[in-house]
């Protein structure tokens, strides 16, 4: 659950710390209402539109180049919910996907499941995939004390797929649902990836501020996943700039060589345009500011909000250690109370953060001058009206696109 601003800001001190290139998200909890973005990373997410709880998630570096998958979706799913992400190669496809299932134990979790690896593609040879999240599913091969419908469907499915879907199943070192003792949280992986980092060939659980655990793997995927370099996905200010610099720029990074004393090919006309735009891109990237980020939750840290989420940390690993091991941590503090300091210093932060955002806006609403109206109004607009944003397109696919447009007098006409 990210709703809470310390929710959000326990999950980036946490990617932050671990190092995390790509965080899964399972029952974010959020609604379209609840705006989120966050320092050096990109979140999609999907959430549950009708009823309460459920809702997936995806946090991935802002320098890993990606692309959203919107088909399959998951929102007329009963049991099955998913946030997927593309990496694309000139070759291949990497599928990420965030998965969380409900309680239900009935055969339409196996029945959706189908449907998101048939959509996908994932029997071609060219589509790698990594799924993982909750599937509370409980089987006493992966650790569970006892096996139920949910957990012999999904064991059943993965050796049927061992060959078509190159399935292979992670599963945690620990108990990832500690508080019952469950392994519920579960990778599914195409067999072809290298997982490292593994504790006894099981997945790493991690200490975090939820009922649940994390698990935590690094993948090293094949030579023929190079994602391509597409421009970063943020908004430029163009107003703001320096055009002088900006044309100074170009004139010292490009230097025309196209003759003027002779006809060009097709190809060379097509290789020319693709230089010059290569050039104009890098200089909007290098010269041109960007518009920084309104929503970002880290606007509200303190000092003293990051002590008391250190301080909440430590409590949350030392109640996991009692789960562990009860009669050794018992005999320094019982549970009632490691619950209540964490009950205690949640509050806490609930108040720095109330406090935090109250002087924050009250401080941003103060500057705006209502007597300059040329500043007055694009201020306000910026605030309640967030723009999305724009990517740069490129000249790469202009003959393709120009031949296919009907009576197109740049499309080349055929010599007879």
């Amino acid at each position: 659950m990210i709703v809470a601003t310390s929710k959000r800001n326990d999950l980036l001190y946490f990617t932050e710390n671990n190092k995390f290139d790509i965080v899964l998200i399972c029952e974010n909890k959020l609604k379209a209402r609840h705006k989120i973005q966050f320092e050096n990373y990109n979140i999609i997410r999907n959430d549950r539109a009708l009823n309460n709880g459920g809702g997936t998630a995806i946090l991935i570096k802002n320098t890993i180049p990606y692309e959203t998958i919107h088909h399959p979706s998951s929102i007329n799913n009963t049991i099955v919910e998913f946030t997927i992400i593309c990496i694309k190669s000139d070759h291949s496809n990497l599928f990420i996907v965030s998965l969380y299932t409900n309680n239900k134990e009935n055969h339409t979790f196996i029945d959706e499941l189908d449907q998101l690896t048939d959509a996908l593609k994932l029997r071609r040879s060219c589509n790698y995939y990594i799924i993982a999240g909750d599937f509370n599913a409980k089987h006493t091969h992966w650790g569970n004390h006892h096996t139920k419908p949910k957990g012999k469907m999904l064991k059943e499915w993965v050796d049927l797929n061992h060959l078509a879907l190159r399935t292979k199943l992670y599963t945690p070192s620990s108990a990832t649902f500690p508080s019952a003792n469950s392994f519920i949280d579960l990778c599914i992986a195409d067999n072809r990836l290298s997982f490292t980092n593994l504790m006894r060939s099981k997945l790493k659980t991690l200490d975090y501020n939820s009922d649940h655990k994390a698990i935590a793997f690094s993948v090293i995927t094949p030579a023929n996943i190079e994602p391509i370099d597409p421009s970063l996905n943020k908004r430029h200010d163009f107003k703001k700039t320096k055009w002088k610099k900006f044309t100074t720029h170009l004139d010292l990074s490009y230097t025309p060589f196209i003759p003027g004393n002779q006809n060009l090919s097709n190809n060379e006309i097509d290789a020319s345009i693709e230089i010059i735009n290569n050039h104009i891109t890098n200089a909007i990237s290098k010269i041109v500011p960007k518009f920084q980020n309104t929503n970002n939750s880290q606007i509200y840290l303190k000092h003293h909000i990051k002590k008391l989420h250190k301080h909440k940390s430590f409590l949350i690993s030392l109640l996991n250690r009692y789960y562990k091991d009860p009669q050794h941590i018992s005999q320094i503090i019982d549970l009632a109370t490691i619950k209540y300091l964490i009950d205690t210093t949640n509050k806490l932060l609930k108040e720095e953060y109330r406090k935090s955002q109250t002087n924050h806006w009250s401080h941003v609403y103060k500057s705006i001058d209502h007597k300059k109206s040329q500043s007055f109004f694009p201020q306000i607009k910026r605030l309640f009206r967030p723009q999305s944003s724009s990517a740069i397109s490129f000249f790469n696919d202009y003959p393709a696109k120009c031949a296919s447009l009907p009576q197109n007098k740049y499309a080349p006409a055929r010599r007879r």
